[in-house]
């Protein structure tokens, strides 16, 4: 089953799985990704690529409810997230980092330094 809500599409698995809010800034070094993932840390988020995709899937971890109690309200949405982006031939893929820090999950795609290179000038 997927229902869309506010351009975020939210799949039922075993949990459901979100697309974060994301956004992108870009500088002279790096193209950096801030992606919303409340309730998760660096523990349960985890980042790879495969061919020419790096992929993050972040798991929001419950916080418990006493005995006896039950949750009546909840502003978090707790649920896994999960997003994917294809990478550019200007990205140094060996060079990515990715940090978690209050739910906000930092990946710095830094860009590829040209070459160059001295070339010798032989007589004929």
């Amino acid at each position: 089953m997927t229902t869309k809500t506010e351009d975020r599409v939210i799949e039922t698995r075993e949990r459901r799985v979100a697309k974060p809010y994301a956004r992108l800034t870009v500088d002279e070094d790096a193209y950096t990704i801030l992606a919303e993932i409340p309730g998760a840390d660096e523990s349960s988020t985890e980042v790879k690529i495969e061919g020419d995709v790096l992929t993050f899937h972040a798991r929001s971890l419950v916080e418990p409810i006493p005995e006896g109690f039950e949750r009546a309200h909840s502003e978090l949405e707790f649920c896994d997230w999960e997003s994917s982006y294809h990478l550019s031939d200007r990205i140094d893929r060996e060079a990515i980092e990715a940090s978690v820090k209050h739910g906000v999950l930092r990946l710095r795609l830094p860009k590829v330094k040209p070459t160059q290179r001295t070339i010798t000038v032989s007589p004929e």
